[in-house]
């Protein structure tokens, strides 16, 4: 034979002296592969899914201008006051939808006007986006100090996810719950607890089939105008009840039509 013809009968005769795999062995091998494949897969959808809400929190806070306080008796305040007519229109046309995007000015004298009467606010900030606008304040009340926060925008119009899962991911995120609402959108409410850096920010975004997304938001990280590098010692100084209720308001429906 030759040298080739040698090398693989010398190879079958050495695989066949091998004894087969006790079959019990290749199966636990195939769970175990299994197992960590799901456990892969969980960890990079959980992983997925935390590092979205951090995006959003970071952006929340570079648009933010203030932060701070207030957890447990927050639930207790005023829920945000209702306005009789949202958007200044002319004479003959009270209530009409505007014509003309509302601005980030505008839209942060109707947040005020939405925020509980205990609030003391100042350092006003704005930023006007071609999605929408953002306004947000420094508050003050007797718990201590911080921010709040509104963003509006207006895209095309888009089917909305029902799954619970799909905005706080599964397992889902600690403080976490959204809540299908009676028009097909989606209310998803954040109160993770606070961080180890101290840092704490809270949360409702209602996202509607309409294209519209509310996203109201307090926390306790100070805005680039307060001079202060730490988060303030309390939580938030809205409570998830607040937010909840701010991100529902049916005014935002209006500055959204503007888009």
């Amino acid at each position: 034979m030759s040298f080739e013809d040698d090398f693989s009968h010398a190879l079958r005769e050495a695989a066949e002296a091998v004894p087969p795999a006790p079959l019990d062995l290749l199966v636990a091998s195939a769970v175990r592969r299994g197992r960590r494949r799901r456990q892969r897969r969980a960890m990079v959808g959980a992983a997925g899914t935390v590092a979205a809400l951090a995006c959003v929190g970071a952006l929340t806070l570079q648009l933010r201008s203030g932060a701070a306080p207030a957890a447990a008796e927050v639930d207790a305040a005023p829920h945000p006051k209702p306005v009789t007519s949202v958007l200044a229109s002319p004479p003959g046309t009270a209530g009409a939808t505007p014509s003309a995007p509302v601005s980030a000015d505008r839209l942060l004298a109707l947040f005020k006007s939405k925020l509980p009467a205990d609030l003391r606010l100042s350092s006003p900030f704005t930023l006007d986006q071609t999605s929408g606008p953002v306004a947000a304040y420094t508050a003050t009340d007797g718990n201590g100090t911080g921010s709040v926060e509104i963003t509006i925008s207006h895209a095309a119009p888009r089917a909305i996810p029902t799954a619970s899962s799909d905005y706080c991911g599964k397992p889902a995120i600690p403080g976490c719950v959204a809540t299908a609402q009676p028009d097909g959108g989606e209310l998803t409410v954040q109160l993770p607890p606070r961080a180890a850096s101290g840092q704490q920010l809270w949360s409702a975004t209602l996202n509607r089939p309409d294209g519209t997304t509310v996203m109201v938001s307090a926390g306790n990280i100070p805005g680039p105008d307060s001079g202060r590098a730490t988060p303030y010692p309390n939580g938030p100084l809205l409570s998830g009840t607040q937010l909840s209720d701010l991100a529902l308001d049916p005014l935002w429906q209006q500055v959204a039509a503007g888009r």
